[in-house]
Formats: C-alpha cells, structure tokens, sequence
C-alpha cells in the first residue's frame, strides 16, 4: 500500500514537473521565434469607406516561404458591404488575383455578396517558384449601408508548399466601416440667452 502511494505521488510529482518545465521552456520564446509564424491578415486591418466610394482591401501573406498554393474563405455582413466585381466579363462577382501564390491556375474565385462569403482558391504551377509572401489577392468593397460596420472574417485558410503539406500559419481579420453622410447636415450656432 505504501508502495503504491508513493508511485502515484511520484508519477504526478513528474506530470508537473514536466508541465512546469514544458512552459518555462515554451514561455520563453524570443519575439523571433514567435514572429517566425505565418501570418495571412487583412490589410489593412480597418478600412473606412465615404459615402458613394469603395476601398479595397489586400489578403496578404508575410513572414513564410515556400508558398505554392492558398485555399482561403472569407466572411463579410452583407447587409453593410459588398464585394466590387474585378472581371465584369465574367459571369459572378470575383476578387483580384494576387501574386503570392503566382495565379497560374485559379481553382476557385467567387463572391457572394447574398450569403456574405467569398471563396478564392489557387495555385502555381511547378514551373514558377515557390513565393515568401506577398498579396494573395485583393478585394474591393462597397457599402451597402452607411453609418455601419461589418468584419471581414478568414474562415477557412490552408496555405501548401510544393508537396502539398499546411504551412503553420495564423490569421488576423479586418474590419470595414461605412461612414455616415455628414454633407447634408446643417449644424446651427448654440445661442443662449441670460
């Protein structure tokens, strides 16, 4: 009895210590370390737009190499802003193509400003290198609504080398704000009397 006491006291005197030293060594990561993730973020991060324009917005890819193909879906509150089309000759809505990966075979690029998604998908083909980043794609929007805002949201990314395999990477979302109308405005002098 005794026996198995002290084996249950040693086994979780070594689960702590090996949590204990597992964080000390993981805590102390230099901003280097840290920093040597990939990041796909929108850019910039928020993005206002005046009555009556549009403003785009870059899907960029930094601190990774050896990127050979993205896969990325976005989210966006339709009710607030809409994707612009890039290739009005096309049938759908579409966003701009990127060079990071080079788009020499778009496997997917399609907006929908009902459903508030967009789907792009692409890949180099193995006679172009791999790239280190850069603009995946970039996205123009319009504003459906003034007075408002609505995120820009990475649902989904996958981002592959050459064999195929994920790239570690994080994500970072944007916002956009629709600015209200202020042109119409009259504003009166505040007069008080004693």
């Amino acid at each position: 009895m005794v026996f198995v006491t002290r084996y249950r006291f040693f086994c979780i005197f070594l689960l702590v210590f090996g949590f204990i030293i597992f964080i000390l060594l993981f805590a102390g990561l230099s901003p280097a370390t840290a920093n040597s993730i990939g990041l796909l973020w929108i850019n910039p991060v928020n993005t206002s737009i005046d009555p009556g324009g549009s403003a785009q917005v870059v899907l960029q890819l930094d601190n990774i190499t050896n990127v050979n193909s993205a896969l990325v879906s976005l989210t966006f509150d339709p009710s607030v802003i809409a994707v612009v089309d890039s290739d009005p000759g096309t049938g759908g809505v579409q966003i701009s193509a990127g060079t990071c990966p080079s788009p020499n075979f778009i496997i997917t690029n399609v907006a929908d400003n009902v459903a508030g998604t967009i789907d792009y998908a692409v890949s180099q083909l193995t006679l172009s290198p791999p790239c280190s980043g850069g603009d995946v794609a970039t996205i123009e929007f319009q504003c459906t609504a003034l007075g408002t805002s609505s995120d820009v949201s990475i649902a989904v990314s996958t981002i592959s080398d050459l064999d195929g395999i994920a790239i570690v990477h994080v994500t970072q979302n944007g916002s956009v704000t629709c600015l209200e109308d202020t042109s119409s405005k009259i504003y009166l002098p505040l007069i008080i009397k004693d």
